[in-house]
């Protein structure tokens, strides 16, 4: 089955306009930034007959500054991850997130994800969507994000949680659940104490003061391993994780692939549910091999085994 009815709709097409959507303010508040949300709908026709409609959390990948996320800054509007799937009968809910500029570093960016979260599961009978059919989707820091969200969704890692507050109380909802039914991560950051050893020697720059990494966690990373621990997904894999989808390219010069195979890795040890691919010759995102329809396929295959009632 094809993505869209032409067969070739793709992740950075053109036709984002026809896909219908609203947007949202789902927090107002002295403490926090006003933080949006839009939600992009199937038509009809795609929908076909779910009375409610399983939800993509889209997180766009930002080096962890949350900038850009809705648009460049050219002012071309972003395409959401995942909007590709509104053809396969979901809506899409692209997130937005404090980066380093306003208060973002570890873990209030994860705060306000977990929030939306809890906000499209408390709002999911006036959106219509289904509560219990809440899927991440992101790539690079957005992957870190939706792996994040998955293994935080099992049980796993409870040493690392008592030393860190990983829920946020971001725009209130804390009896709200933040858990998710199944992921998908492009190209994650997964264990960034590794990153400069995986990486060739003229892209080892993850260690340094002025690194993405660095400045999400508010240090240089390697001043402070056991803090860094905290925000590594491998940390808190446990056999109870949620189904979780790694993709990632061998030529990828920003994250290394190693990344996503130290997570499979961890997913495999445990017996955890996943599907993991390193696609031969992809680099981290712009190259023809994240567009193809075969691996928008491969997507959606696994998110209808999951996130489909």
């Amino acid at each position: 089955m094809t993505m869209s009815p032409e067969g070739d709709f793709t992740s950075t097409g053109t036709n984002m306009g026809e896909v219908p959507h609203e947007s949202y303010w789902i927090c107002e508040s002295d403490d926090h930034r006003a933080l949006q949300l839009k939600m992009y709908y199937p038509k009809t026709e795609w929908a076909g007959n779910k009375s409610k409609l399983p939800v993509i959390v889209s997180i766009q990948g930002t080096a962890f500054d949350g900038e850009e996320i809705f648009v460049y800054k050219d002012g071309t509007p972003r395409i959401p991850m995942g909007l590709p799937l509104t053809y396969r009968g979901y809506a899409v809910a692209h997130v937005d997130f404090r980066g380093k500029e306003d208060g973002g570093q570890f873990p209030a960016q994860l705060h306000d994800i977990k929030a939306a979260v809890r906000w499209i599961r408390q709002n999911a009978e006036s959106l219509n969507v289904d509560p219990d059919r809440i899927c991440p989707f992101g790539e690079s820091s957005g992957g870190w994000a939706s792996a994040m969200l998955a293994v935080l969704s099992g049980s796993g890692g409870q040493e690392f949680r008592s030393q860190v507050d990983l829920e946020g109380s971001v725009c209130g909802n804390s009896n709200i659940s933040s858990n998710v039914t199944a992921a998908v991560a492009f190209y994650p950051v997964t264990d960034m104490l590794q990153m400069d050893d995986e990486a060739k020697q003229s892209n080892s720059f993850h260690n340094k003061a002025n690194s993405p990494e660095s400045e999400f966690m508010g240090f240089s990373i390697q001043e402070d391993p056991a803090r860094v621990q905290l925000s590594n997904p491998v940390n808190y894999v446990a056999a109870d994780t949620v189904p979780l989808m790694i993709r990632c390219g061998n030529r990828d010069a920003s994250v290394p692939y190693l990344q996503s195979t130290l997570l499979a890795d961890e997913l495999k040890d445990v017996g955890a549910q996943y599907d993991f691919e390193v696609i031969e010759g992809a680099d981290h995102g712009e190259s023809d091999h994240w567009k193809t329809q075969a691996l928008w396929d491969e997507v959606a295959e696994f998110l209808d085994s999951y996130c489909v009632a």
